[in-house]
């Protein structure tokens, strides 16, 4: 069977980025290959996240192969092989062995009983469409506020909470992603009908960031699927599916403060001047930065146990609708404050501010907001 080395290469990736080099049983260090009626899936797996990727063949007479073979050896093979370039695969059954070669070169990979690898995560689960562009904003607007290691497992993803509409069977969903010093929120605009109920679930932040990589690449709708056990998606000719985390999220709507003062502020300017006085305040191990809104400015300041930096910043948004008679200190982690602050696309959001010891909320023109805590000094 022949396939261009470039096409390979792209149904190798994912499959072999979900793959733990050290994962035991080692048979999980495989990915399994399988070539029939046209069609070759590769598929990876570390027994908590599954990968699949489907790639049409030229020729219905293609060969048939299932092997198994070690995954970081197929991706730097095919890899290190020339662009465009022809590959030909050939299985021997008797000797379980997959050839491939490309011009001159040709290795030959011991390959694993298929017998022995482990089958893809199934289940019957509700399904739903989704509108992969306007998910794919949501995503990488909330992952700003994900955990990558938290003590609190549960923390580790983003939740994904589906909403019933007033219509009978429409649904929106809300994401959530938060480490409990700053939280990201996003709700969907597009409904969604739904005929049996959604549970609400949340997707462990490996799967998160695959998800994600896929969607950079598409912005057509996508298949969703919820079990009681994982989740799943169809995105273009990839599925993955991931065990969900077992836990009870966090009420989010908790601390959504009502503020007393919003403040328009232009976002891009802000953060130049956060990112200025964060010399300074790198030095320090809270990163702390002081807000001081007062009289139309923001005047800023950090300082370490020697130094101290002062800015003031012209950045609120001079209109009718603006209180600029505040006078209120707020500190932050300045860090995570430019974390946010980058989140966003709208080069105006709105701060939300109640007083010195509450959490300050920043929303833009598509209601995303997030919710930054005090340092209470």
């Amino acid at each position: 069977m022949q396939i261009d080395r470039d096409v390979l290469l792209k149904a190798i990736t994912l499959p072999f980025s979900v793959v733990d080099q050290k994962a035991y049983p080692p048979i999980l260090n495989n990915v399994l290959i399988n070539i029939s009626n046209g069609e070759m899936l590769i598929y990876g797996t570390d027994s908590e996240t599954d990968i699949t990727t489907k790639t049409k063949l030229d020729s219905l007479l293609s060969e048939e192969i299932m092997a198994v073979v070690n995954a970081k050896k197929l991706y730097e093979i095919v890899k290190s092989l020339e662009k465009g370039s022809v590959v030909k695969l050939s299985y021997k059954e008797d000797g379980r062995k997959l050839t491939l070669s490309s011009g001159k070169s040709k290795f030959n990979l011991l390959s694993e009983s298929h017998d022995d690898f482990p089958s893809q995560q199934q289940g019957d689960g509700i399904h739903v469409t989704i509108k992969g562009k306007e998910f794919n904003e949501i995503l990488d607007f909330v992952m700003a506020s994900m955990p990558s290691n938290d003590a609190r497992y549960y923390l580790n993803g983003v939740y994904l909470n589906f909403i019933e509409g007033d219509d009978i069977n429409t649904y929106s969903y809300d994401c959530v992603a938060t480490d409990g010093y700053r939280l990201s929120f996003a709700s969907s605009l597009s409904k969604m009908i739904i005929y049996d109920k959604l549970p609400s679930v949340i997707i462990p932040q490996k799967a998160v960031h695959i998800i994600k990589r896929l969607l950079s690449a598409y912005n057509d709708d996508f298949e969703l699927s919820i079990t009681n056990d994982n989740v799943s998606m169809l995105i273009g000719d990839t599925r993955i599916t991931s065990k969900i985390i077992d836990g009870k999220y966090p009420s989010y709507s908790n601390v959504m403060l009502q503020p007393k003062f919003e403040v328009k502020v232009q976002r891009q300017q802000l953060l130049k001047f956060i990112q200025q006085a964060g010399v300074i305040g790198n030095l320090n191990i809270s990163k702390a930065i002081t807000l001081h809104f007062k009289d139309g400015v923001i005047i800023m300041s950090c300082e370490n146990h020697t130094e101290k930096a002062e800015i003031v910043a012209d950045v609120i948004e001079k209109d009718e609708s603006q209180n600029l008679d505040l006078d209120l200190y707020v500190v932050v982690n300045y860090v995570f404050l430019s974390d946010l602050l980058r989140s966003f696309n709208s080069e105006i959001v709105t701060f939300g501010l109640v007083d010195s010891g509450s959490s300050i909320s920043i929303i833009d023109n598509k209601d995303y907001k997030a919710i930054l805590m005090p340092i209470i000094k």
